[in-house]
């Protein structure tokens, strides 16, 4: 991924009021994380929401809310953030997209910096999807629609939280970006003709409420009241799809299931605390009075970094240099080498774009082997996908992977 070379100029023109309550209800740069060389993986686990029970999310401040009866959805563990210790950005999280009825998936690149967290690109991974759509000879396997790796810069920066994040504080976004890919389609003679997807996105946040909340963690214990800020956001998303040097023609939009300036809003509630820059409580709806909840993820409160981990200690630094090849990965048939020996119970998980675990397994990497051989189940198809690798039960690492038949 090419390094990004801009400024934070743009940053100072975020608008921020304030309305200072309490001490401890104000996140600074100080202390939006706990630990300052952070370096690791966050989670959010998904909660079943129609088997939950949950409290009014009305707006106010010193609210009590406590999610004692939270149930959990375990099939699903969605990673949200990747924390890198290597300029030009020191914070990942993902961003999926739809692309018919394919999906593709982005991380954002963060700054943490004293105004806040401000992001000014988007990179993306070697992806190839299969194109399945009914006209397009799904079963040859030459057709696909491949984003190669890319920086995608925003026109103006994504302010994803501002410092200091106080009840009252306002801020807005608006920027676009562009993503490039190409199409093979051997029936119509596309081979690797480039396109791009263009998209617009407005995004309006407000602290608007202020309070205590405590949960059910995953584990049935709950946690003490910690003092969260409520923060309101609506996001508007415009996509538009190029073809060659024009627009998309409208016979090619039909064959892919693609909606030209297609419009997405979304509408969330997020509870922030000291010491975490990822929300404790994240609520989607569908939406604008925010009646119906769609979904809800918990950053649990038991979460220990990767870098103050035991085992991680010595795992954490070596997972940048864990090879999994070949890649694309033909056959279901893969390799992971670890750099040097290190004993404990080595496993991994294959997770979809979407969150679902589909493979998981054990890697034979003890007693002073460095090196696995692992055929994935012939029931996960072609497409990409996460491969998280663990150390007992630790993450060491996130490759991105492609399997192609």
């Amino acid at each position: 991924m090419k390094k990004l070379i801009f400024t934070l100029c743009c940053v100072l023109s975020v608008s921020v009021t304030f309305a200072r309550v309490r001490p401890d209800s104000v996140i600074t740069a100080a202390n939006a994380k706990s630990h300052t060389a952070l370096i690791g993986t966050d989670y959010l686990v998904k909660v079943d929401v129609g088997a939950s029970s949950f409290p009014s999310f009305a707006a106010g401040t010193n609210v009590l809310w406590n999610l004692n009866s939270l149930v959990y959805d375990n099939s699903v563990h969605p990673v949200v953030t990747r924390f890198l210790p290597d300029f030009p950005y020191n914070y990942a999280d993902s961003e999926h997209h739809d692309f018919g009825n394919l999906q593709y998936y982005s991380k954002g690149q963060t700054l943490y910096v004293t105004q806040g967290l401000i992001s000014s690109a988007e990179g993306i991974d070697s992806q190839a999807l299969r194109i399945t759509k009914s006209g397009l000879a799904p079963d040859n396997n030459e057709d696909t629609i491949i984003f190669k790796m890319q920086s995608s810069l925003y026109n103006s920066s994504y302010i994803k939280m501002p410092f200091p994040l106080v009840y009252g504080a306002a801020w807005h976004s608006d920027f676009t970006y562009v993503q490039n890919y190409t199409l093979t389609d051997t029936a119509r003679h596309y081979k690797n003709s480039p396109g791009q997807v263009i998209i617009h996105k407005t995004e309006e946040d407000k602290a608007q409420g202020w309070g205590f909340m405590k949960i059910k963690e995953p584990d049935s214990t709950t946690s003490s009241y910690v003092e969260v800020v409520q923060v309101k956001t609506i996001t508007y998303e415009r996509d538009s799809f190029t073809f060659g040097a024009t627009t998309m023609p409208d016979t090619l939009l039909t064959l892919l299931g693609l909606p030209q300036g297609n419009e997405i809003r979304t509408y969330s509630l997020n509870f922030y605390r000291v010491g975490r820059i990822t929300p404790l409580l994240k609520l989607n709806y569908a939406d604008s009075a925010l009646t119906t909840l769609v979904s809800a993820y918990v950053d649990t409160l038991k979460y220990v970094p990767d870098s103050v981990r035991p085992v991680s200690v010595a795992i954490t630094s070596i997972g940048k240099d864990i090879t999994v090849y070949p890649n694309p990965v033909a056959n279901h048939t893969m390799n992971i080498d670890v750099p040097q020996a290190i004993n404990g119970n080595w496993s991994y998980d294959v997770i979809g774009i979407s969150g679902q675990v589909l493979a998981t397994g054990n890697l034979p990497i003890s007693g002073g082997q460095t090196h696995a051989h692992v055929v994935l189940p012939a029931a996960v198809a072609p497409g990409s996908y996460y491969l998280h690798i663990r150390n007992d039960g630790a993450p060491v690492c996130i490759k991105t992977i492609t399997l192609v038949n």
